[in-house]
C-alpha cells in the first residue's frame, strides 16, 4: 500500500553530529545543498504502478538534489537509464535480513562518504515536498 506522508527531511548524519532543533532551524533555509543525497533502494525492473508513481514523485520533488539508486548487482546490466546507480551484492536484497545488514554496514555508508547527510527514500511513500 502506498503511504502518503510529509517528509521534513529527516536525515542521517554521516559525521555523527547531534541532530537537534538548532540544526533543523539552520537546515530549513538551505536549498540545493550538495551535502545531502537522496538514496532510493531499487529491487527490480518490474515496478508496480504505485512504485512507478512514487519514483516519479521522488524525482520531481528532489529534482534539485543528488539522487542515487541502490540496487543488487544482478540488475547491473539490465538497467538502461540515465539515473545514477550504486550496486551492492545481490544477497543484500534477498529479504529483510539482508537489507537490514546492508543498512547497518559501513560499506554502504562509505559508498556515499562524499555527502554529509543521507535520506533513504523507499518507493512505498509519496513525497509531497522537500522542506
Amino acid at each position: 500500500m502506498l503511504q502518503i506522508c510529509k517528509i521534513h527531511m529527516l536525515v542521517i548524519c554521516l559525521k555523527h553530529r547531534a541532530f537537534d532543533n538548532n540544526f533543523y532551524a539552520a537546515y530549513k533555509g538551505i536549498k540545493l545543498d550538495k551535502r545531502i543525497v537522496i538514496i532510493v533502494p531499487y529491487y527490480t525492473n518490474d515496478l508496480i504502478k504505485q512504485e512507478r508513481i512514487s519514483l516519479e514523485q521522488i524525482k520531481k520533488v528532489f529534482c534539485d538534489r543528488d539522487i542515487k539508486f541502490v540496487a543488487p548487482r544482478y540488475l547491473e546490466n539490465t538497467i538502461s537509464t540515465e539515473e545514477d546507480f550504486v550496486y551492492f551484492d545481490s544477497h543484500y536484497f534477498d529479504g529483510r535480513e539482508g537489507y537490514n545488514s546492508l543498512m547497518l554496514s559501513t560499506m554502504f555508508y562509505n559508498a556515499f562518504k562524499e555527502y554529509e547527510y543521507i535520506l533513504i527514500c523507499q518507493m512505498d511513500v509519496f513525497v509531497l515536498e522537500d522542506n
